[in-house]
């Protein structure tokens, strides 16, 4: 039950009222109706008060947090971060348990650490955001491109193969075998796919040959 409220403090009120009970002035029973507190709430303040002369709110945080990592740890981790060029919070971990440390946080509570310190800023934290799949509502809406490598053919020339795929379907248009990456051998390819399936609302590509895009206005030739 709540202490009455008056123009004193709460822990000026607990005392009054133990004083008055070991004074015996009146019965416990009478003076906890005359304060409004239950009878366990009336023994636990004369108990903290025999024992410290205090009716003081204590403090309601735990004195001990089991899970709590040790400050010395939280060292240890920021400074093993700093140390191998910002690495994440698996390396931390993984090379902590080689060196043989006791106790090593699991990575959930080491990446915690990082926020806690301000080690992971929000660029940092966009970067390692694994890339969600998207896909096109429907075909022809974007295409994707790219010349997925090259290697050397007997004859002593390159191959280059020009692959171009519907971001809807995943259908594979084209993958077309090239001696070269220029505008010049890519062009009658791109012309035969368009005359086959039809022009793409948009080709999703790099800036590499032969798309090579000007900036300002993200048209390719």
């Amino acid at each position: 039950m709540p202490w009455e409220e008056r123009n004193v403090t709460k822990a000026m009120l607990r005392k009054e009222f133990v004083e008055r009970v070991l004074a015996h002035e009146k019965s416990k029973k009478a003076l906890c109706l005359e304060y409004g507190i239950s009878r366990p709430t009336g023994d636990k303040w004369i108990k903290r008060y025999r024992e410290n002369s205090s009716c003081e709110e204590l403090s309601r945080e735990p004195h001990h947090r089991a899970n709590r990592t040790s400050p010395e740890m939280e060292a240890l981790v920021i400074k093993t971060r700093k140390e191998n060029y910002d690495a994440c919070a698996l390396v931390v971990h993984t090379l902590l348990k080689r060196q043989g440390i006791p106790n090593v946080p699991c990575v959930r509570t080491i990446n915690n650490i990082f926020h806690r310190y301000g080690l992971i800023t929000p660029d940092a934290s966009q970067a390692a955001t694994p890339y969600t799949r998207f896909e096109k509502e429907a075909p022809n809406d974007m295409w994707q491109t790219d010349f997925i490598g090259h290697f050397a053919l007997k004859n002593q020339r390159r191959c280059h193969p020009l692959m171009v795929m519907d971001d809807h379907s995943r259908f594979n248009l084209s993958c077309h075998a090239q001696y070269g990456e220029t505008f010049g051998d890519t062009i009658p390819v791109m012309r035969k796919i368009f005359l086959e399936y039809g022009m793409p609302k948009v080709i999703l590509c790099d800036n590499g040959n032969p798309w090579g895009t000007v900036q300002s206005t993200g048209f390719t030739k």
